[in-house]
């Protein structure tokens, strides 16, 4: 090992995206469905990619730097939280933009925990990339478990750990989690409405588009929360690589401090699929089109569900063709294709736990 890196290093591993995949190159073979990364299997409709191509070919100069400020994405999104959750409270100064949500996660994890100021605790099984970016940056992580029924919490382990570390900074959840699927129980809001100040709680809502559950609404009543979502599953941008944070405006602004400058490449004017405004062309839908397509302001019916699991995962669900909704966000919704039950659930979940022991680095990005 070359002297002047890390020990600990040692210990980890490259992430391998798509084992097996495509390569993103012609004639590959195409897997179409993948569990490992919950990507939508369907690209953009056609007019929409021309679309695309016309304004980088004629408008986009590649010669300058994006705007660093990310103004008006920001404000594009504010207006999105909003409309989505019928609230007014949401503007621009409560958005922060990152490459995906891991550099989110890692901006958190550096404005509250680094320099031995604190550690994290988390849920397992769950997204892995909060340990994994935790433990990169040489931050302690504890591990509670779940319940083996319904896979939530263990709020008594996680009350002990409150106790027993006072440097805890940090709590991640996930509303639905991954790879399980189930939403926060009411119980746990209530522990997490009753965290000290001083504890950050991070709220993962990356599938926020398929459960249509958010805590958004009472946000603004607690600085000490933060909302995560990802435009790289429902929207189909996962190539793309943004996600986004809500949060008090005093926290954006450090997650402002600590992020990498020009940190998007430079996004589409108005028209583009992280526009509000639609493309001409491209159509908005009603609850469900002809095709079959459920929009983001229709969740699921409850009975496609395992009992006591939300309706909100997109692992036991397939995509259909894309279609668009609030004011023509592109959204790749789902609809339940042979409900698989709630065995295939927990072997799911037992799956990514093991892989997890054997390989503690594995993840799918948000």
């Amino acid at each position: 090992m070359l002297p002047f890196l890390r020990s600990d290093l040692t210990h980890f591993s490259a992430y391998t995206p798509h084992p097996g995949g495509d390569g993103g190159h012609p004639g590959a073979i195409m897997i179409y469905d993948r569990l490992d990364t919950n990507e939508s299997p369907y690209n953009f409709p056609a007019a929409l990619q021309q679309q695309l191509a016309d304004i980088y070919q004629q408008q986009l100069e590649n010669h300058r730097y994006p705007d660093g400020g990310h103004r008006a994405l920001k404000q594009a999104i504010a207006e999105y939280v909003n409309e989505s959750a019928a609230i007014p409270d949401i503007t621009s100064a409560h958005i922060s933009v990152g490459n995906g949500s891991d550099e989110l996660i890692r901006s958190l994890l550096i404005a509250t925990c680094l320099g031995g100021e604190g550690s994290i605790l988390v849920a397992d099984p769950t997204f892995s990339m909060y340990a994994i970016l935790a433990q990169t940056l040489g931050i302690p992580v504890i591990t509670v478990g779940r319940s083996p029924d319904n896979f939530e919490l263990d709020l008594a382990s996680a009350n002990a750990a409150l106790q027993d570390d006072p440097m805890l900074r940090v709590v991640f959840v996930v509303h639905p989690n991954s790879p399980t699927g189930n939403a926060l129980t009411a119980a746990e809001w209530a522990w997490l409405r009753s965290l000290p100040r001083h504890i950050l709680v991070v709220i993962d809502e990356a599938y926020f588009e398929f459960s249509q559950l958010t805590g958004v609404r009472e946000l603004l009543q607690h600085p000490n929360w933060v909302i995560l979502r990802t435009f790289s599953k429902a929207f189909r941008l996962a190539a793309h690589r943004v996600g986004y944070a809500i949060a008090d405006s005093e926290l954006v602004t450090v997650l402002e401090k600590v992020r990498l400058p020009y940190n998007l490449p430079r996004f589409f004017p108005s028209g583009s699929p992280v526009s509000p405004h639609p493309p001409p062309g491209i159509p908005g839908h009603n609850s469900r089109n002809p095709e079959g397509t459920i929009s983001a302001h229709s969740p699921l019916e409850p009975a496609s569900y395992p009992p006591g699991l939300a309706q909100c995962s997109q692992f036991c669900l397939s995509a259909t063709p894309p279609g668009t909704t609030f004011s023509g966000l592109a959204v790749s919704a789902t609809q339940s294709r042979g409900y698989l039950g709630a065995s295939y659930w927990r072997w799911l979940a037992d799956y990514h736990w093991q892989s997890r022991r054997k390989s503690p680095h594995l993840r799918s990005p948000e």
